[in-house]
């Protein structure tokens, strides 16, 4: 089965904010205003994701900035798609994957703590699953229980909510 896997950033893998007296890993300072904190093993989750299968990006945020996250988390994306790529509909952004990825694709899976904005073609062969958003503490474990109740995703059953 030729499984897509796409990556949320912010909230999901990673928190950003002013302040810098987070205890979680920090990753780097953006742009010098943003500190990005890194949300625990979402470096084990990235590479469990690879292991599964293709892996992608799609973020609200900035591409350079995008770019930067997946250098720092070592994610090696086939593509990377931005807040350029997201749809504005009834004021409000979307994503939306492009057509030819549920062709080539079997089974496409969403890692996003805000699954209300995606549009989707194929309910039938997209799922999504949805984190609690990571609001940068250190404790945080929400990855390692998606990890261990999901080995390969196969018995995820959450039902889309967008």
């Amino acid at each position: 089965m030729k499984r897509l896997i796409v990556l949320d950033l912010d909230n999901t893998l990673i928190y950003c904010t002013y302040t810098s007296v987070l205890k979680a890993n920090k990753l780097f300072k953006y742009m010098d205003l943003l500190y990005v904190y890194e949300r625990p093993f979402a470096r084990e989750f990235i590479e469990r994701c690879h292991k599964l299968g293709d892996v992608m990006i799609f973020t609200m945020s900035e591409l350079d900035y995008a770019q930067q996250i997946s250098e720092h988390l070592n994610i090696r994306p086939l593509e990377i798609f931005s807040n350029v790529d997201c749809l504005f509909r009834e004021g409000v952004s979307r994503k939306r994957l492009p057509d030819e990825y549920y062709n080539k694709y079997d089974e496409i899976i969403i890692v996003d703590d805000y699954p209300e904005c995606w549009e989707i073609q194929d309910k039938e062969m997209c799922r999504i699953i949805v984190p609690i958003a990571f609001p940068g503490d250190e404790k945080d474990i929400e990855l390692t229980v998606i990890m261990e109740k999901q080995l390969d995703f196969s018995s995820f059953d959450l039902k889309l909510r967008c």
